[in-house]
C-alpha cells in the first residue's frame, strides 16, 4: 500500500484470509486494520545481490526510483528467470 508515493503496509493474501477466517467482522475493517508493515525498498540501481537477501526475509521488495516505487519484485519473480536461464 501507498500513501503519496510511500511505502506504508501489505497485504498478503494468505494473512488476509487466515484472519478474515478467524474474523469475519474484518470484511467490514477498514484495510489499515489488516495491513502488515511495508515490504522493504530498494533502489533502481542496487545489486541483484541486494535484493536476493532482503527477499530471505520478506516474499516481495519494492523499487524505488526518483524518490517513487516503480515496481515491485517477489520471491516468484526469481524463481522464474533462474528457470529462464537469467
Amino acid at each position: 500500500m501507498l500513501d503519496e508515493g510511500k511505502p506504508v503496509g501489505s497485504l498478503r493474501e494468505g494473512h488476509l484470509l487466515s484472519k478474515v477466517f478467524n474474523d469475519r467482522e474484518l470484511l467490514e475493517s477498514p484495510v489499515s486494520k489488516l495491513m502488515e508493515k511495508s515490504f522493504p525498498v530498494v533502489d533502481v540501481d542496487d545489486d541483484v545481490n541486494l535484493v536476493s537477501r532482503k527477499l530471505r526475509t520478506s516474499p516481495a521488495v519494492l523499487i524505488e526510483e526518483y524518490g517513487r516505487i516503480t515496481g515491485i519484485i517477489t520471491r516468484q519473480d526469481l524463481l522464474d528467470t533462474g528457470k529462464n536461464g537469467g
